[in-house]
This record gives C-alpha cells, sequence and structure tokens, in this order.
C-alpha cells in the first residue's frame, strides 16, 4: 500500500498504531515544534452509543478505548480529493483525511 500511495503523493511520515495515544503516536513522528489536528471521525455505531452513554469528551475516549485508525501516513498538503480517490480505487483500503499538521 505504501509503494502505491507514493507513486501518487509525497509520503512525509508513517505511524502504526496499536495502543492508545493516538494522537500523541502521530506525534511521535513529526519535526519538534510541529503537532497533529485531528477531525473528528465517523464512529462505528457501537462506539458513537458508548460514547454519547460514558459522559467522556471525545478525546479521553479515542484515547481510552483507543477508537482510533490503525495506520496514518502523513502527506504533503497536494493531497486532493482526485489523488485520494486515485489511491483508494488502486489500493482498495478505507483511506480518509484525518486532520492536518500545524
Amino acid at each position: 500500500i505504501v509503494d502505491t500511495i507514493s507513486k501518487i503523493v509525497r509520503i512525509n511520515g508513517l505511524a502504526h498504531i496499536t495502543g492508545g495515544g493516538f494522537a500523541d503516536n502521530i506525534e511521535r513522528i513529526l519535526p519538534a515544534g510541529l503537532q497533529v489536528e485531528l477531525n473528528r471521525w465517523e464512529l462505528a455505531p457501537q462506539w458513537q452509543w458508548l460514547l454519547e452513554h460514558s459522559g467522556m469528551d471525545w478525546d479521553s475516549f479515542i484515547r481510552v478505548f483507543n477508537a482510533g485508525y490503525g495506520f496514518c501516513i502523513v502527506v504533503s498538503e497536494e493531497i486532493t480529493n482526485e489523488k485520494m480517490g486515485e489511491i483508494k480505487s488502486k489500493t482498495g483500503e478505507k483511506i480518509e483525511l484525518i486532520g492536518r499538521i500545524i
């Protein structure tokens, strides 16, 4: 997958996240002074129900239940809807833009 994506857009970092600390793990691959700003993403219905009934805030919930993504690819700003579509069609994977580097 990475090889296919690298032919479409420049890859600046990779993070395989197997435990909690979703945003923290992405930030470990960034140069000093940069942070990740994550968008909220759609949760599976059972996770959404649990979030609504838990009384937890979004960031705590994502951290405690590891309800993030398993593999993140940091790419250049040049990513467009057209390039996202090309990546999806060539890899067959669920690929979403989940935030930005600030």
